[in-house]
């Protein structure tokens, strides 16, 4: 190898190492935006409070749907743990709307770890018709087994829905004399199994070095309803743990609705057989008696 070629693999190295160094002590802000606000109104302001100080930024948008699955006990949620099917919409060159799916994991320390999904038309086993397990890839499910049962999760086929989301991403690139200082990403979260859940969750990282954008973070604060999250609520986000909390203020039967599904489904089915007992005496106990 010639030397000079050494050089400049040392130098690129020393760039990595260097921003690696320099990103690696980060400030990161979650809050959740608790006001009735719409998701453009609050990106429009965004967009407004970028343009009255010297940042630039770049805007990319994203939609995601997203299924949670946990045990009967909520385990992985009182653990801080996940794991949950996403798939992300995309719009392809010819303008149409394909979806890149995967399923997601995080463990006790917060590493994410991802499988592949493919469908199926027919499944080939038991473990196929189960609603997280048969999306992943077939020639995976296996080693998938293996690794949940060392993440301490010796019977996956127990999983089950908790609930689903609709999550609409803006993310800002910000820069300040054309060096990049940050991101701020707006995730506004809403469930079509329950009306009540809608709220923006904020997350703003930057360097230590430069903590110039979380101003506008603290004007929001100040705008708008809002609930702080720490790095160790949330080990880097924890959707599921979030919405869980956020869920609870607003319906206090909520985590036992996650957990005993079936239960409320008889409560359910008892409360509408009342119902309909009653209006049936109101209509033909006089004809009866």
């Amino acid at each position: 190898m010639k030397k000079w070629t050494v050089y400049i693999i040392i130098l690129c190295l020393s760039i990595g190492a260097f921003a690696e160094k320099a990103w690696s002590a980060q400030k990161t802000d979650y809050f959740v935006i608790l006001s009735e606000v719409s998701p453009s109104e609050l990106e429009s302001k965004v967009v407004e409070m970028f343009n009255a100080t010297e940042y630039q930024h770049k805007t990319k948008s994203r939609k995601y749907y997203e299924m949670f699955f946990d045990f009967d006990d909520s385990s992985l949620l009182n653990s801080k743990r996940y794991i949950k099917y996403i798939a992300q919409e995309v719009l392809t060159p010819k303008k149409r709307v394909k979806y890149n799916e995967e399923v997601q994991f995080l463990d006790k320390k917060g590493k994410l770890f991802h499988f592949p999904v493919k469908h199926y038309d027919s499944a080939e086993r038991y473990e196929g018709k189960h609603p997280l397990i048969s999306m992943i890839q077939r020639k995976y499910r296996e080693s998938v087994f293996k690794f949940l049962e060392s993440k301490g999760l010796p019977y996956p086929l127990r999983l089950k829905a908790k609930f689903g989301i609709s999550k609409n991403d803006t993310a800002f690139g910000v820069y300040a004399d054309k060096r990049f200082i940050g991101f701020m990403n707006l995730s506004h979260i809403n469930s079509e199994e329950h009306s009540k859940l809608s709220f923006c969750l904020v997350k703003i990282v930057t360097s230590d070095r430069d903590t110039r954008l979380h101003k506008i973070g603290d004007e929001l604060k100040k705008m708008y309803s809002t609930q702080n999250f720490t790095i160790s609520d949330t080990l880097q986000g924890n959707d599921y743990l979030i919405i869980t909390k956020q869920m609870d203020k607003v319906d206090r039967f909520f985590k036992f609705k996650i957990e005993h599904p079936y239960a409320v489904k008889v409560i359910y089915s008892l409360i509408t057989a009342l119902i309909g007992f009653l209006i049936i005496k109101l209509l033909f106990w006089k004809r009866m008696f």
